[in-house]
Order: C-alpha cells, then sequence, then structure tokens
C-alpha cells in the first residue's frame, strides 16, 4: 500500500482449510475473513484466487491430498466425483468472497476460477470451468470472474476462452507481444495481468540465482501499461519463507523441488527489507495508477528508428506516451510535436520511459506536459528528477521554468490553483503515499520508511522507522 499499490492478489489453497477431509480450519494464519476485513480497512482491493486448482507452486497445487485416495476420481475436470467434492469447496468460500465484495462488506474486485488450465491444451474441459463459474454465481458472487493463463512458449499451452469469463494473462516480458494477442484472442474485455513474474521460485541444486534483474522488472513492468493492460499483478511482490511440505514443484524439471524461498529479490524481502525493486516500481510504475491511463485506448504502436518503438495510449484525460529502447545502444529522442514525447530524454538500451501530455487534474488544471518524472497528481503534483537538473512544466498552456534541487527540501511552486512539489531522485524515493479510507489523500515526504498507518476519528496516525 505505502509503494503505491492500491490492489492485493491472494491465493487461497483449499488443501490449507481441509487438511482431512470435512475437517475446516479457517483460524489464525488460515483466517480468510480477516484477511478480507484487513484489506478493506487499509483500502486495497482484492483478486480473490480459491481455485479450486491454484498451482502457485503450492503441494499439489491446492487440491487435498485425500482426494487421490477416492477410486476413479479424475482431477481438475468435469468428473461428478470430483465436482462433487469442489462444490462442498465452494460452499465454503463463495459466500465469503461475496459477502466482502465491493460495494457490500469489503472490497473484493475479482474473483479467480481455476488457474492455467490452458497448459492442458486440447485435453481442456469447458464444462468443468463452466460449472465453476456457475457455482461462483449460484452462490451470490456478483464481482466479474476471470480465469487466467501463461503466455510462454509450450506448444501445448491453449489459452482458454469461456463465456461469462475474462481471461487474463501470466507472463515474464514481452508485454507488446502479450497483451496485443489477448486482444485479438478476446476483443471486448478488459485486458488484465494477473501475473507479471518479477521474483520466482527457487529449487535445491540450482544453478545460479532466482533472483530477477531489478531494471528489468521494472521496464517489463512499463512494457505492460504500454501494451494497454487495464492492470499488473506484480508476482511476487513480497517474497517469504514456506516450511514444512507446503510448497510443491514446477514444470521446469523433474527434480526442481521447491525450497522454503519464494521469491527472493521480491520487492519486499523475506526479512522485510526493501530490494531495489521497491523504490523502483514505487517511483516509476505506481504513479501510472491514474484514471486518465484506466480510460485511454489501446497503444498506437510507432517505429521510430530500428529497435526505438514509441506506444501511445490517447485518452479523454490525457495521452500517455511510451518509449521502449529495444537496440543494443542507448538512443536520444528529441521531439517537441504536441502529439509525439514532447520530451527530451536519454533512454538506455532495453528501457521504458512513459511521459505524460494534456492531463487533467483532479481541480481541473491541465498539465499540458513536463521532463521531469510525475510522482503524484494529488494532494499536489510532486515531479522529480536528478539534483541540480532544469526542469520545466506546462500547465493550463502557462510553462514554468524549475531546477531540482540538490538537497532533500522541495522546490515549492504555486502556479494558479496548483501547488508543484519539485525533488529530487533522491528525495522522491523517500515519498510515500497514504490514502486509508476515512482520512485525506496524503503524501509524506523524508521517512526512509513507513511503518504502520491507521485512521482515528478522521485523523491519519502512522509511525516512520529510519532502517
Amino acid at each position: 500500500k505505502a509503494a503505491g499499490f492500491n490492489t492485493v492478489s491472494v491465493y487461497i489453497p483449499w488443501n490449507y482449510h481441509e487438511l482431512s477431509e470435512g475437517e475446516w480450519d479457517f483460524a489464525g494464519d488460515r483466517d480468510v475473513e480477516h484477511f478480507f476485513v484487513l484489506a478493506a480497512e487499509l483500502g486495497l482491493y482484492v483478486v480473490a484466487r480459491p481455485g479450486p486448482y491454484i498451482c502457485n507452486e503450492w503441494q499439489a497445487g491446492g487440491l487435498p491430498a485425500w482426494l487421490s485416495g477416492k477410486p476413479g476420481i479424475r482431477l481438475r475436470t468435469k468428473d461428478p466425483k470430483f465436482l462433487a467434492y469442489v462444490d462442498k469447496w465452494w460452499d465454503r468460500m463463495a459466500p465469503l468472497i461475496a459477502r466482502y465484495e465491493l460495494g457490500r462488506e469489503g472490497t473484493v474486485i475479482l474473483a479467480q476460477v481455476e488457474n492455467e488450465y490452458g497448459h492442458y491444451g486440447e485435453g481442456q474441459e469447458p464444462e468443468y470451468i463452466y460449472h465453476l463459474r456457475d457455482g461462483l454465481r449460484q452462490r451470490g458472487v456478483t464481482v466479474p470472474i476471470i480465469n487466467c493463463d501463461s503466455f510462454i512458449n509450450f506448444s501445448r499451452l491453449k489459452p482458454g476462452i469461456y463465456d461469462g469469463i475474462n481471461m487474463c494473462c501470466n507472463f515474464g516480458g514481452d508485454g507488446l507481444r502479450c497483451l496485443d494477442r489477448a486482444r485479438g484472442m478476446q476483443p471486448e474485455a478488459p485486458l488484465f495481468v494477473t501475473e507479471y513474474w518479477i521474483a520466482a521460485f527457487d529449487w535445491w541444486g540450482r544453478d545460479g540465482s532466482a533472483e530477477y534483474d531489478d531494471a528489468r522488472a521494472l521496464n517489463g513492468a512499463l512494457e505492460i501499461a504500454a501494451g494497454g493492460a487495464g492492470g499488473l499483478t506484480a508476482f511476487v511482490f513480497a517474497g517469504g519463507a514456506h516450511f514444512g511440505y507446503w510448497h510443491g514443484r514446477s514444470i521446469c524439471s523433474d527434480a526442481n523441488f521447491m525450497t522454503t524461498r519464494y521469491g527472493p529479490g521480491a520487492p519486499i524481502l523475506d526479512d522485510g527489507r526493501f530490494s531495489g525493486k521497491y523504490e523502483l516500481f514505487k517511483t516509476q510504475v505506481a504513479p501510472l495508477n491514474l484514471p486518465a491511463l484506466a480510460k485511454a485506448g489501446m497503444p498506437e504502436i510507432e517505429e521510430l528508428q530500428p529497435g526505438v518503438i514509441r506506444a501511445t495510449r490517447r485518452g479523454p484525460d490525457g495521452t500517455f506516451i511510451f518509449t521502449l529502447n529495444r537496440s543494443d545502444e542507448q538512443i536520444r529522442i528529441a521531439d517537441t510535436e504536441k502529439d509525439q514525447a514532447c520530451v527530451d530524454f536519454s533512454i538506455p538500451a532495453g528501457a521504458v520511459q512513459w511521459s505524460v501530455i494534456d492531463l487533467r487534474l483532479p481541480g481541473g488544471t491541465i498539465l499540458n506536459q513536463t521532463n521531469l518524472s510525475l510522482f503524484a497528481i494529488e494532494p499536489a503534483v510532486i515531479l522529480f528528477g536528478d539534483a541540480g537538473a532544469e526542469g520545466w512544466v506546462e500547465l493550463d498552456g502557462k510553462r514554468v521554468e524549475l531546477q531540482v534541487p540538490e538537497s532533500d527540501l522541495p522546490l515549492q511552486v504555486r502556479q494558479g490553483e496548483t501547488d508543484i512539489l519539485v525533488l529530487n531522485r533522491a528525495a522522491a524515493g523517500r515519498c510515500w503515499p497514504l490514502t486509508l479510507p476515512g482520512a485525506p489523500a496524503a503524501i509524506i515526504g523524508g521517512p526512509e520508511r513507513i511503518e504502520d498507518a491507521v485512521v482515528r476519528d478522521g485523523r491519519l496516525e502512522f509511525t516512520v522507522s529510519s532502517q
């Protein structure tokens, strides 16, 4: 939440709650209801993913071990014997999801059925997926229902399109092509990336590290925004340790049984510290969480020169320009046309940079363009750049010259009715957006970390740490 993200995506493993047939456990760490309540208190939307098969490199993909002892049962199929047990799981989970939907008592906005069922290829049984869909609806779930599939190079993989279900994407890069393919498969449905892989699992005997490069993770996320997605899940955002026998194995090798580590190099590390990804995602991805981008259309793609691509997304409240450098060399774009990038900047090989044109601010002022990076538009326009750099911003057609401060103290400017704060890059990394229900939106500048925040009697109270 403090990194500017607005949603949490959560798997709910069936076998974690019904270890033995008919013996249910929703206490302590298994308290799903408390999780939904806490998310609502923090103002986080929830994508609920109850399976019944979840994958997640979790033991048996969340299917209870005792199911395998049922003679003749066919898991993940339309087999009536299997579906009868699924219905009992749905009887437990669907009413909880329905109760805590957005507009009722909580903030659940999406409910997922199955997980990457397209790996079954031609063996997929649509009746199974429709049984899951109908089971949620019959038990009161009204939010959109989604499924997800990998968009990776497996010949057997056939992402499934099912009536009444929005297919979402899982991948680790190449966002423009993946999202274009998804749009071709479902022309009218919203695009959502349920898993953008930025921190993977690890396993015993692995030759090398499972940590993903920070800059590559950032640029892949920006390419997803450029490609027209309405949202992405940073998978996984918080790394951790899993003990006992809950972790299973993956498809990458017959020998890659998981270790206790999942997500080395994630934005939040096993011990609670931040990796480099945290600040990159907070300062360069989270600021794209704007209503104007949500209203923007699919990208107009233009190749500026070999290996350099511009993706332009236009909407009623602003235009977003993404420039992707897929060449082997650093390049410099210098366009001044209003309908083009309007910003002069140097783009390293492999990088993605973005800017805005004619962005409508909450009070109605138009941010025409700026050569600095945008951190936030409320409760003030906050821009940042390299310390000492010369900057400018144009509001309602009036240009204001700016100097990025060398110190951590912001440059404060007022243009008309708009407050503008300018920070250097290091100071921007110590800015924290706090938007909790019941209190006005705030951005706290200065501390190394926000430990906790609550709202009491309409006042925002928070604890900071220098560690």
